[in-house]
């Protein structure tokens, strides 16, 4: 749960509110929401617990609000530009995250560029995926090469 007071925190900072007060201001809920998807996507917890965490702060909520809140993150940041950054933010600092939230975070970041820049991604990413290919190719190669060394002591 300290990684989640963590995040709780930094989300206060940043959006200067209590996630935690029981309002439905627009502020507040887009932040829940913000919180919501960290903990779910992010950091693993399942809703029941993003829930319980949330009540035991003080906040009302229960399994199906905070599936509702993390269903619609997409649909604030759209009008709220700022929670997109925010996301990037507090998921960059976030200390064990596994590889599989990386890819969707890259992914995520992915879906918001425009064509243009999607292109230069593509260039940028074009090395990197060739040295990667080229590597495991080397590796299959060896792992080859001690099987032969393997099959030929026997």
């Amino acid at each position: 749960m300290k990684q989640l007071d963590k995040i709780a925190n930094q989300i206060n900072q940043l959006a200067q509110l209590d996630i935690f007060k029981n309002t439905r201001k627009v502020e507040y809920v887009e932040a829940r929401s913000l919180f919501s998807v960290i903990a779910y996507k992010y950091i693993g917890v399942n809703l029941i617990g993003i829930a319980r965490y949330l009540k035991s702060k003080g906040k009302h909520s229960d399994h199906s609000t905070v599936l509702h809140s993390f269903k619609n993150f997409e649909m604030y940041a759209k009008y709220t530009p700022i929670l997109y950054v925010w996301l990037e933010d507090i998921v960059k600092e976030v200390d064990d995250i596994k590889f599989q939230q990386k890819q969707k975070l890259v992914t995520h970041k992915v879906k918001q560029l425009t064509e243009k820049n999607l292109v230069t991604l593509i260039q940028l990413l074009e090395p990197i995926y060739e040295k990667n290919k080229l590597d495991l190719e080397q590796e299959i190669l060896e792992e080859q090469k001690k099987s032969k060394i393997l099959a030929n002591n026997r």
